[in-house]
């Protein structure tokens, strides 16, 4: 009903590599979580309000099988409230979020290692502004605090040895979250070209100020917190900030039974205050490494009413790009590269099966072997097994 239309979520995921079968070493991060989301509609004089307010939970952990000595786990809890009040055009939407994350680890060597728990308390402000300025266009803008805490280490890690050598940990408290701002403006435009066809244009230009990005590696002199240059000794830091802005434009033209849409996307990275670390800098895992290419997308659905389907292609390309590492001043090359699904869904409207829907698809249709922009490792050079292959 208007007040009360409730969404209950539960999930699973499972990330794990095999290693050779004489070995049969497993690697792997598992995600266990819930969602409880909520969503009331009312009015209050001449303000309409649509209310959401929720409950959100998840636990990640990292192992080894077998020899799964010091395996990691996060747990995050955050709840949230946002109420969206429209009084004629305007649309003020002002909304706020609790998030207790907590990551469990360890603190020493040997006999001489304890646990260790990292906990963080946030509580996380946005606004958002929706204007129908009339004859269809339309102009928004938003704010939101964000927020994140460190992450399990890589599974590897969890054997609590290196390449045979035991593994050191040593907890950081002056360790802070990642948190920052995101800022977002734009304008919009939709006109009817039919009962059932329609063109629609969106802009927008957003900017994220992030602080205190952390990274997770072998200890290094000068980092506060860590013990100074002792080897094979695991250490989260945090490695200075980054500024992320950019464009994204977005286009839809609805023909009847036909979907098309275009989009494209611009953005740079800007690393401030960075840690030194040797001759170059502490990476960060919490946004991605660098920057990366323009990123173009496109999308054709076809409906088909009479039996309740809905056939679609998707095509990704990001353009080849010098860009900046986190950790260091030089620039690599990244290469350009297009990724192909196909998808079909099958959703009947009528009959004994209304409301089931069933999706199926072939994703990478070409099989194409690529690597994200934003990987750590790769310097899309050289040695291709120190490249994170993306799945085919």
């Amino acid at each position: 009903s208007d007040l009360l239309e409730l969404n209950l979520t539960g999930y699973y995921t499972k990330h794990q590599r095999i290693g050779s079968t004489s070995t049969n070493v497993k690697w792997g991060v598992e995600t266990k979580g819930g969602k409880i989301g909520a969503k009331s509609k009312f009015e209050t004089g001449d303000l309409a309000h649509t209310l959401r307010y929720g409950f959100d939970y998840y636990r990640s952990e990292n192992y080894v099988k077998p020899g799964n000595l010091r395996p990691e786990k996060v747990d995050n809890y955050s709840f949230y409230i946002e109420d969206a009040m429209r009084y004629g055009g305007l649309t003020v939407t002002p909304g706020i979020r609790y998030e207790r994350h907590e990551l469990k680890t360890y603190n020493g060597r040997g006999a001489n290692i304890s646990s260790y728990k990292y906990k963080f308390n946030e509580v996380s402000p946005a606004l958002a502004l929706d204007y129908e300025i009339g004859a269809g266009f339309g102009a928004f803008a938003s704010y939101a605090r964000v927020f994140r805490g460190p992450d399990v280490m890589e599974s590897m890690m969890a054997a609590g040895t290196s390449r045979g050598r035991p593994l050191s940990w040593m907890a950081n408290e002056n360790l802070k979250a990642t948190t920052g701002n995101a800022y977002e403006i734009g304008g919009r435009y939709k006109s009817e070209l039919g009962e059932n066809s329609s063109v629609s244009l969106t802009a927008k230009y957003f900017r994220t100020e992030y602080k205190n990005l952390i990274v997770d590696n072998n200890a290094a002199g000068g980092i506060v917190g860590c013990p100074g240059g002792a080897a094979n000794t695991l250490c989260r830091a945090n490695a200075g900030g980054a500024d992320i802005d950019g464009v994204e434009l977005f286009a839809r033209l609805i023909l009847d039974d036909l979907s098309l849409a275009a989009g494209y996307t611009h953005q740079h990275i800007e690393y401030k205050d960075r840690v030194r670390s040797g001759s170059g800098y502490l990476s960060s895992n919490i946004i991605g490494y660098r920057d990366y290419g323009d990123k173009y997308t496109f999308n054709a659905e076809y409906a088909i009413s009479a039996a309740d389907l809905l056939l679609g292609y998707n095509l990704l390309f990001f353009d080849s790009k010098n860009v900046a590492s986190a950790n260091s001043d030089k620039k690599t090359k990244v290469p350009s590269y297009a990724v192909h699904d196909l998808y079909v869904t099958y959703a009947p409207d009528s009959g004994r099966f209304k409301g089931l829907e069933i999706n199926a698809g072939v994703y990478n249709l070409f099989d194409k072997a690529y690597a994200s922009h934003s990987q750590r490792s790769a310097d899309f050079t050289g040695d291709s097994n120190a490249i994170d292959w993306e799945p085919g």
